[in-house]
């Protein structure tokens, strides 16, 4: 079941949340394209993965992954788990985003990438220790660390602040099951091994 506009705003808590989460917390503009969401709590609720998504080439450079999500059984329109891989290197270079995209613009709430080949550098925004501190290796983009507050948005741009992961990440099944604790996303361990070629001995 998926959800879409033109509902009782009241009533979609209800069904999604039991009741467990106030009106003020969830914001739902019946009418528009689709019902909005709060950023906060569709990054921190308890989530669960649709089905058995697949990576699936996407140009001649990268692999590319989606993932639908549901919360208690509803499937939430637009809040996906999106995932890239560099085709042509093994065990490295993958980033999984958890992201809502309910119309046009799309919200990229936290993003982890796994063993990047280029380093990170974050702009002079969000925690003073972490301004302009550049990452050599695995890292993750905090829904807190790239979330205004007082204007209740992402910042503008791609997440532009990340820290470094200290937990060890080092295969591709610890990065998965550190994904599934970051994004508090069930069922996220069907996520399988890009399909990288093999290697030329």
């Amino acid at each position: 079941m998926v959800f879409e506009a033109n509902v009782d705003a009241r009533r979609v808590i209800n069904i999604i949340f039991g009741c467990k989460i106030s009106v003020a917390n969830i914001l739902c503009v019946v009418g528009s394209e689709r019902p909005q969401m709060d950023l906060p709590t569709l990054a921190r609720i308890r989530k669960s993965i649709i089905g058995h998504p697949s990576w699936v080439p996407r140009d001649d450079k990268w692999f590319a992954l989606t993932a639908s999500i549901d919360i208690d059984g509803v499937g939430v329109a637009g809040l996906s788990v999106r995932g890239q891989a560099l085709r042509t290197v093994a065990d490295a270079a993958v980033s999984l985003q958890l992201q809502y995209q309910p119309g046009k613009i799309a919200h990229h709430l936290i993003r982890i990438e796994w063993k990047p080949i280029k380093k990170h550098t974050n702009s002079n925004r969000g925690p003073v220790d972490l301004r302009l501190v550049q990452i050599d290796g695995s890292h993750i983009h905090k829904f807190d660390h790239n979330y205004l507050e007082t204007e209740q948005r992402m910042f503008a741009g791609n997440q532009p602040v990340a820290a470094p992961i200290m937990e060890d990440v080092d295969s591709f099944e610890k990065f998965i099951a550190f994904c599934a604790i970051a994004f508090n996303v069930d069922g996220i361990e069907k996520l399988t091994v890009p399909p990288w070629a093999p290697r030329m001995l």
